[in-house]
């Protein structure tokens, strides 16, 4: 499914991973109460040659869904994300740290 995304856009940079910085895990009110937290259970994907857009919303049931926001993604980010969403599938629950930066 292809959604409609931005032309390609300049802020476009290579991804740079922090090392030797320590993973610290997400406590709530870690953020200094600047970001507001939706669950989501619904997700379009879509793309154009320099990004991936990621919609996630929740489904409510029957034809209701509430589409809370869009991510958009360099795609010399997406190899990241999914690496560090891969580790952290895996470390769920095993009491190992989630990658970070």
């Amino acid at each position: 499914m292809q959604l409609p995304v931005p032309e390609t856009s300049s802020r476009c940079r290579e991804p740079r991973l922090v090392s030797g910085v320590p993973y610290k895990p997400f406590e709530p009110g870690s953020d200094g109460g600047n970001m507001e937290g939706h669950y989501a259970n619904y997700f379009k994907v879509g793309f154009n040659d320099q990004e991936v857009v990621i919609d996630f919303g929740q489904h409510l049931g029957g034809e209701e869904t509430l589409m809370y926001v869009r991510i958009v993604i360099c795609r010399a980010y997406l190899s990241t994300l999914i690496t560090m969403l891969e580790a952290t599938n895996v470390n769920m629950g095993s009491g190992a740290e989630a990658p970070g930066n």
